[in-house]
């Protein structure tokens, strides 16, 4: 889907003056963000859970690439504990 959508921006930005930068900075960017997508293994869709040090309550709302381990920062007292994955057979319904 950015594929496609990054191919249409760069053929509407073409027609801007001058008109090769343009088109060459749009699919640089799409092919860049589409790369990054293809490569992740895993998207944090949301969680919510407290701080470990001070019980501030932590989040993530909209879907993100996860890094393993991945960093959430308390804002409150700027402790950033880690979230991490632990996928095996029995969580996946693999026997």
């Amino acid at each position: 889907m950015v594929a496609g959508l990054t191919l249409i921006v760069a053929a509407l930005v073409a027609l801007i003056p001058p008109h090769a930068p343009w088109a060459v900075a749009a699919l640089g960017i799409g092919a860049t963000i589409t790369r990054r997508r293809w490569l992740e293994r895993h998207t944090v869709q949301s969680m919510s859970a407290d701080c470990p040090r001070c019980a501030t309550p932590l989040g993530i709302d909209r879907p993100t690439r996860l890094r393993h381990p991945h960093a959430i920062s308390c804002e409150t007292c700027h402790h950033e504990p880690l979230l991490t994955l632990d996928i095996s057979a029995s969580t996946l319904g693999v026997s």
